[in-house]
């Protein structure tokens, strides 16, 4: 009786997979791989015919072909379908994922914001990295770190792994932050003021190392920052911020 409900249930599968399948004009490309090959079975039985020696009587070609349908229908058609029907759960867990998305430039929006220091009035321009999360799960304790800055090719300063602040930067851990999907977030990278100083965003909870020189940016030069942005639940996405600096803001090229 197991046995026999058991086919039940298979038969019962089958039929609502093959319906969905025929929705989608699946099983239109099963029933033409079907009649291929059953072509291929009808031309080896006839090339068979004509080797001496081997003789396929009619009842046999009944039998040959009956039983490669039926194997064809039991076996082959629901294999495909499944194998259809498991790309298209594959590819849309792979839409779910969250994944990182970053962009900068000066015609990405919202990368370079004007703004004015609050208390002392100083008019600065942020330069904040786009982080994206392209799938449809949370990205969860997102953070981006500086690695490094050349100056005109060559290494100017190694930083190892220091992290940078997620806006807003005044939160109470501002290196990190889940990105949901469609919303995303903005990792402050440095900034000019209005007399054309050029500083790196520190976290307030992580001043700038005591090594760092204050005349880092006084040369004028093309400035490329190196910096990662990473999750737990997705792979690391690496990113560089270069400035071309002359000494003025408003000359200023960021990409």
């Amino acid at each position: 009786m197991q046995v026999v409900r058991n086919i039940l249930l298979y038969i019962a599968e089958l039929s609502r997979v093959t319906k969905d399948a025929f929705e989608r004009r699946e099983l239109v490309n099963t029933a033409m791989s079907a009649l291929v090959a059953l072509l291929v079975v009808w031309v080896t039985v006839q090339g068979l015919e004509q080797i001496p020696g081997i003789g396929v009587e009619a009842h046999e070609k009944t039998w040959i072909s009956g039983l490669w349908l039926i194997v064809f229908f039991l076996v082959v058609a629901p294999y495909h379908l499944w194998r259809e029907q498991r790309k298209k759960i594959e590819s849309f867990e792979d839409k779910l994922k969250p994944k990182l998305k970053c962009s900068f430039g000066s015609d990405v929006p919202a990368c370079v914001v004007p703004t004015t220091f609050t208390g002392t009035g100083t008019e600065v321009t942020y330069y904040r990295v786009k982080l994206e999360n392209t799938g449809a799960e949370a990205v969860h304790d997102c953070s981006g770190h500086l690695i490094s800055i050349d100056i005109d090719g060559r290494r100017g300063w190694d930083f190892g792994s220091q992290a940078l602040p997620i806006a807003p930067g005044h939160r109470p851990e501002p290196t990190s932050k889940d990105v949901m999907d469609l919303v995303p977030e903005f990792l402050d990278v440095f900034y000019i003021d209005e007399h054309d100083q050029v500083s790196i965003v520190w976290p307030h909870n992580a001043p700038k190392p005591n090594a760092f020189p204050d005349f880092f940016f006084s040369e004028h030069a093309k400035f490329v920052f190196h910096i990662v942005v990473s999750a737990p639940s997705t792979s690391s996405v690496p990113v560089d911020v270069t400035l071309d600096w002359a000494g003025d803001r408003k000359t200023a090229r960021v990409y």
